[in-house]
């Protein structure tokens, strides 16, 4: 999801720009910006809101870096979130030390799992985003960690994996700085 704003131009003009964070990094994308000094200020405006969006996602809760079981859930059964939990929770194994469990019960955390993916076919203003979002909970409720993922324009066969390699390397990186806060 891209942020939009209008910023003056040396004209006095409104040149709109949009701010969009990806994947792993945040990015800026002018769209429509004639002066450098639109693309500058754009590049400003990003840098903010990157740095407001990372100190937020730096809050991590340091019994991350302990869990060892994870009870997976897709927030929405019948949207996208369901494959890419599905492939999350038969990849967490293979890419951190947590392993996925049946039941809620036997779980140290409880990942829940929330996805979009665009169908390619948005128009000009609704710019097409691929995102994932997870949030990481102990059983009873208390929120550890979360962050959103953005995968751009993907879509199509096999995006659900994709997604959910993104949260996990998110997940992983997480984990680290978890276990470095102590």
């Amino acid at each position: 999801m891209a942020w939009h704003t209008l910023l003056l131009n040396p004209a006095g003009l409104a040149q709109p720009c949009e701010v969009e964070p990806t994947a792993r990094y945040r990015k800026v994308a002018v769209l429509m910006g004639e002066t450098a000094v639109t693309k500058i200020a754009c590049g400003a405006l990003a840098a903010v809101l990157a740095a407001t969006s990372l100190s937020a996602a730096d809050k991590i809760d340091p019994r991350l870096a302990t869990v060892r079981k994870a009870f997976v859930v897709a927030v929405d059964e019948l949207d996208a979130d369901r494959p890419v939990a599905i492939c999350f929770a038969e990849r967490l194994s293979r890419a951190t030390p947590i392993e996925s469990v049946k039941t809620k019960a036997a779980a140290d955390v409880v990942f829940r799992i929330t996805a979009h993916i665009t169908n390619g076919k948005e128009g000009p203003t609704n710019r097409p985003t691929t995102t994932a979002d997870i949030v990481a909970e102990l059983p009873d409720g208390t929120r550890l960690w979360s962050e959103k993922n953005y995968h751009g324009r993907a879509h199509g066969q096999g995006v659900e994996c994709l997604l959910a390699d993104d949260l996990l390397n998110t997940l992983r990186d997480a984990m680290k700085k978890s276990r470095d806060q102590k």
